[in-house]
């Protein structure tokens, strides 16, 4: 029974690694396939110079500063008061170098290290991420929305009102987790995986309600949100900028929707490919040439796959620890 339990996992674990393969060939496939038959749109490469690159890596550190100071207020909220900021800086930027080339590889090496050093628990380590993720593109989508409402609020895209999709979508977002936690509920009794949904859920409400209680740690993720949204809406218009290509400001934001869209879900590493095309599709529909949207949104995946392996080996250094065990 052990063997076949044993085979199962192995079987699982192969099955989800074909998939993945699977899934990235395909999009790198289109992409291909794309630039064998649209070579001439390469030639918008040759235009990124180094101040370009040099931009581009300050927002991407400035977007990732941001996250991890948002993390570390969340963390210091649910009682982790002795976690250092340069610890946590070392913990994330590692994190972050696990997730470019494992999915999910970053949130469990985070998770394993807090239980490890601080006996902070997994299951509200993988809550914890979820909910900052959700509240986080609660924010995104309302900002958008927002601002696209004050400056153009007759844009249409293909005869759809853009305000009016943002809109819709916000609030999906804000009351999915609620309206899943009543459905789960009800249907849990018998089901393992979903007892295991709903508990998830239950943290993820409870953090929810919990964080709503504390005013001024609101206002400051708030805030942090806001900027993140301004960083990744600048990161994005000065890809194109690098690329010698000009969009307004509301296609920026437009493109960032359709960047966060494609990211909420992880399915392979930085859900590589699918994001570049899907950035190629929506630039196409704003009349521009697909590969401009490809090239753009992987010139951005590049730099910060730089940056983050620059970081990441720098705390991943044996010195760094020892550095910091004698802090302690």
């Amino acid at each position: 029974m052990a063997g076949d339990g044993g085979s199962m996992i192995l079987k699982n674990i192969y099955l989800k690694r074909l998939a993945q393969i699977t899934f990235i060939g395909l999009f790198l496939f289109f992409i291909s396939r794309h630039f064998l038959s649209h070579g001439d749109e390469l030639h918008i490469i040759t235009r990124v110079h180094i101040a370009n690159l040099a931009v581009l890596a300050l927002l991407v550190i400035g977007l990732n500063i941001c996250y991890a100071y948002k993390l570390f207020l969340i963390l210091r909220k649910l009682g982790l008061a002795e976690l250092g900021k340069l610890d946590w800086l070392r913990i994330f930027w590692i994190s972050r170098f696990f997730n470019l080339y494992i999915t999910q590889g970053g949130n469990i090496y985070r998770s394993i290290e807090l239980k490890r050093e601080y006996n902070f628990p997994y299951t509200k380590s993988i809550s914890l991420m979820t909910f900052f993720t959700w509240l986080e593109t609660i924010t995104f989508f309302c900002l958008a929305f927002l601002l696209i409402v004050v400056l153009a609020p007759q844009t249409t895209i293909r005869a759809f009102s853009v305000p009016g999709f943002i809109f819709i979508a916000t609030v999906i977002i804000i009351i999915l987790p609620f309206l899943a936690h009543r459905w789960i509920n009800r249907s849990s009794s018998r089901n393992t995986y979903l007892k295991w949904v709903w508990q998830k859920l239950c943290d993820l409400t409870g953090y929810f309600k919990a964080s709503m209680t504390d005013g001024y740690l609101m206002l400051k993720i708030t805030i942090l949100n806001i900027i993140s949204f301004f960083i990744h809406v600048g990161l994005i218009w000065n890809c194109f900028q690098a690329l010698d290509i000009h969009i307004s400001l509301i296609e920026t934001i437009l493109f960032a929707i359709v960047i966060r869209l494609t990211t909420i879900v992880m399915i392979v590493p930085g859900n590589v490919g699918l994001v570049e095309w899907f950035g190629g599709l929506f630039t196409n529909l704003l009349g521009l040439p697909l590969g401009s949207g490809i090239i753009a949104t992987a010139l951005g995946r590049i730099v910060e796959f730089f940056v983050i392996n620059f970081f990441g080996v720098i705390f991943l250094n044996p010195f760094s620890k020892r550095k910091k065990n004698i802090n302690k």
